[in-house]
């Protein structure tokens, strides 16, 4: 299992590091006298990570652009994408083990003048696997002090998806309780329920979905995990 550290704030306002995909008591698999031994186990997984930071002034700024500007060129590694208003600049980083380009790390710039001001990425662990988390890094470490580290000091996460695959479950098979009230949102497809959504899409909430409905309906092939439905818990921070 690949481990992912992600900045996590303390009730101070300092960053500390926390490791995703390590044991941890609410989340290790209960023993079999615990659980039914023909029942398929689900766990969480983070399906979706985007990190910002505010690059702190002074020399490492400089260096950032410095790094940034040198190597923006090799089209072997950044290729250029679409970026949202608050950056300058965007690229896909092109990750040697990854072959679809629509999995590669999305990267985001903004700088004034000679200067860095911050940094955005988002990615998909799944996607990357082990492997894939370990290039990013490396290129990471070409640009920034410590690569994924420098993200963990001086980053914030705000947007994380955890997804919860549940094999042969049925939509109709679902009975959702909320403990208050929220918005939701129900898509039927020729009379089927598809998808079911607690909570607004700007902040928390829960959606349910028939992953291989969705996957068909875009012309993709269900992915190596071949989950039938997905329970997909998004949180905006």
């Amino acid at each position: 299992m690949a481990l992912l550290k992600i900045p996590v704030k303390k009730k101070d306002g300092s960053n500390k590091e926390k490791t995703l995909g390590e044991k941890h008591p609410d989340t290790v698999p209960p023993s079999p006298s615990q659980s039914h031994l023909d029942t398929p186990m689900a766990f969480p997984f983070i399906d979706r990570i985007s990190v910002t930071l505010k690059v702190p002034e002074g020399e490492e700024a400089y260096l950032i652009h410095s790094n940034i500007w040198t190597q923006l060129d090799d089209t072997a590694v950044f290729v250029q994408a679409k970026k949202t208003a608050k950056y300058r600049r965007a690229w896909r980083i092109k990750l040697p083990s990854i072959v679809n380009a629509a999995h590669w790390p999305h990267f985001q710039y903004a700088y004034e003048g000679k200067t860095a001001t911050g940094l955005r990425i988002e990615f998909v662990p799944a996607d990357l696997g082990y492997e894939g988390l370990l290039e990013l890094h490396s290129i990471l470490t070409s640009i920034m002090p410590n690569g994924w580290a420098y993200f963990i000091e001086h980053g914030r996460v705000t947007r994380i998806d955890v997804t919860v695959d549940l094999p042969a479950a049925r939509m109709d098979e679902f009975h959702f309780l909320p403990t208050q009230g929220a918005t939701t949102k129900v898509w039927k497809s020729n009379g089927e329920l598809q998808t079911f959504q607690h909570g607004s899409s700007k902040g928390n909430h829960t959606q349910i979905y028939n992953r291989k409905a969705k996957r068909i309906a875009q012309r993709f092939r269900p992915s190596r995990r071949c989950p039938d439905l997905a329970t997909v818990n998004v949180d905006r921070l």
